[in-house]
């Protein structure tokens, strides 16, 4: 009796990755091959020789083939999405520009496409230079393929074909030639939102969110939240005069066929909007909480002003730091429940931030008095740097060699170990501060010695 035939066990369903995509998330991530299969077996909870994994790894690399459950764990390990894995997300925008160039470059060496060499002969009469002329060229192929990927104008995409010789499919991969991106803004009861093509930039910001308007309604306490989830980057202002959240919300976009798709930035991108939100910060807020949850200063009480003696020519560079003398003379004098009742009520007034600051400069000013005030006050210009304060000496028109130092303040936290971290310094709070340093050395009138001496200059080590 004949056995009936056995069928044929179905292989493992094989999911397709975009292998070069893999390969350069891999290096920006600074993994080595080994150390990303080691990351692997782990995430998937299982020990094998480390050969082992980095042969198999090896394999998913050189062919782009993998299981699905392997891939969702490359991704989560890579920080991006399984879109991203597949090439289905926008590549980095050099690498993007840079293969369509060459594509573009060898269609003109070939001769080919009437519209493309049209193109080119237009652009030699403006720039004689053939490759920036191929370059120019490429830039604007690229914004009309990321617009027509947009509207999906079947016009504009049998045009490009006709320009380009690509086929539709291949226009319609992701492009990234400027990006877009939605951002929106909310105060009180006004709400702007936009589509933003290209980088974000300090520019932008300001349009969607009115800088002086934001800074009228901040105290000198008012502190600003970064965070990010999911796809979308936050900036909140808190303990604000605003009852309403106050926040800045921005999303990278990527058009296909259903519309405009939130995605995950490409790691260059997120490292500029995410220095940007930071620097925003920073010159808006005197505290800080950054994108890992970490305030900045973690308590106004911790805070101290650096200061940088450069001196001229080659001298060595020379610092000192600033403490809050008022409060060590409290100490001194065992009365700190007092200046506890002090820093109690200006917390209370939402002022602890700018009555530190006082104290702190004034401890400054008694300390620099015998480095400045044997000069003219028109002897010191007094500039923001965008960081801190610079007071820089100024020539005498009488004697050119006659050179003095340059003073650079920052306002930084005192950590747990006793050493030092840069601390948020607002524009309008460090505009205050220039004001009141040059009213001082304009007229002589320094703060009164404390019971403690002021602290020296030493060498930078």
């Amino acid at each position: 009796m004949n056995q009936p035939a056995q069928k044929a066990k179905p292989g493992r369903p094989v999911f397709q990755i975009d292998q070069d995509v893999l390969r350069r998330l891999r290096e920006e991530k600074a993994y080595t091959q080994e150390q990303l299969a080691k990351e692997l077996a782990t995430e998937e909870g299982r020990a094998c020789e480390v050969d082992t994994a980095t042969s198999a790894y090896r394999r998913i690399e050189r062919t782009g083939k993998t299981s699905l459950k392997k891939a969702a764990l490359l991704a989560k390990i890579l920080g991006v999405t399984l879109s991203c894995l597949q090439g289905k997300a926008p590549p980095e925008q050099e690498d993007y520009l840079a293969k369509l160039k060459a594509h573009i470059e060898a269609r003109l060496e070939e001769g080919c496409g009437e519209k493309l060499q049209a193109q080119f002969k237009q652009e030699l009469l403006i720039n004689k230079n053939r490759d920036q002329c191929i370059e120019n060229i490429t830039k604007k192929i690229a914004y009309e393929i990321e617009a027509a990927q947009l509207t999906r104008n079947k016009q504009a995409i049998i045009d490009l074909i006709e320009l380009t010789g690509l086929h539709e499919d291949e226009l319609m991969k992701p492009a990234n030639a400027a990006g877009y991106w939605m951002i929106t803004g909310s105060m009180m009861d006004w709400t702007k939102t936009d589509l933003h093509r290209g980088l974000v930039t300090n520019e932008v910001l300001s349009e969607i969110m009115n800088r002086d308007r934001l800074e009228a309604f901040m105290h000198s306490d008012s502190a600003i939240r970064l965070s990010k989830d999911d796809r979308w980057f936050r900036m909140e202002v808190l303990n604000s005069k605003l009852s309403s959240p106050t926040r800045i919300e921005i999303a990278r976009g990527h058009p296909d066929k259903n519309g405009l798709q939130w995605i995950i930035p490409s790691v260059q991108e997120e490292w500029h909007l995410c220095y940007l939100l930071e620097s925003w910060a920073h010159n808006i807020a005197n505290q800080v909480i950054d994108f890992d949850g970490k305030k900045s200063p973690s308590c106004f009480d911790n805070l101290r002003i650096l200061v940088e003696k450069l001196p001229p020519g080659d001298g060595p560079q020379e610092k000192m730091i600033i403490e809050n003398m008022l409060k060590k003379d409290y100490e001194r004098n065992g009365e700190q429940k007092y200046y506890a009742k002090l820093t109690n009520y200006w917390h209370d007034e939402h002022e602890a931030f700018h009555f530190q600051l006082q104290c702190l400069l004034k401890a400054f000013l008694n300390a620099i008095k015998p480095h400045i005030s044997s000069c003219h006050e028109n002897a010191w210009q007094f500039e923001d740097n965008a960081m801190g304060i610079t007071i820089k000496g100024k020539r005498n028109p009488a004697d050119w060699h006659e050179r003095k130092p340059d003073y650079y303040l920052y306002l930084v936290e005192e950590t747990s170990g006793g050493g030092i971290e840069y601390a948020p310094w607002s524009q309008k709070s460090r505009n205050s501060a220039l004001e009141y340093i040059k009213k001082a050395v304009a007229t002589g009138d320094y703060p009164h010695d404390y019971s403690f001496p002021a602290p020296e200059f030493s060498r930078s080590a």
